[in-house]
């Protein structure tokens, strides 16, 4: 609950859609970055938009979800959900390394 609270209060601009047997969604144009598959499965429950899981560390490898990423940001822009520990600080600062080194 305390995500959903945080992006409603941080996120001014998302709209909520009333979906299929009364359930609210927030529709976001942006795609949302999380850390792991559970982040993702579980903002999938309330978010009605693009979720990309960066696999935790394994993003360093990934060459290809980078770049989808980068595509990604520059067509719609991103939002990144990232815990706030080590892991989490590292990952962010290292999508930002990423999107300065080719602007849009």
């Amino acid at each position: 609950m305390l995500v959903f609270e945080f992006v409603c209060k941080v996120y001014a601009c998302l709209t909520i859609l009333c979906v299929q047997e009364g359930v609210f969604l927030i529709k976001v144009k942006e795609a949302i970055i999380v850390e792991g598959k559970y982040d993702k499965i579980k903002l999938s429950n309330f978010i009605d938009g693009l979720i990309i899981d960066v696999d935790g560390f394994g993003l360093f490898k990934n060459k290809e979800k980078i770049e989808m990423i980068r595509k990604v940001a520059n067509k719609d822009g991103v939002i990144v959900l990232t815990d706030s520990d080590s892991a989490g600080f590292i990952i962010r600062n290292y999508l930002n390394k990423k999107a300065q080194a080719y602007p849009s």
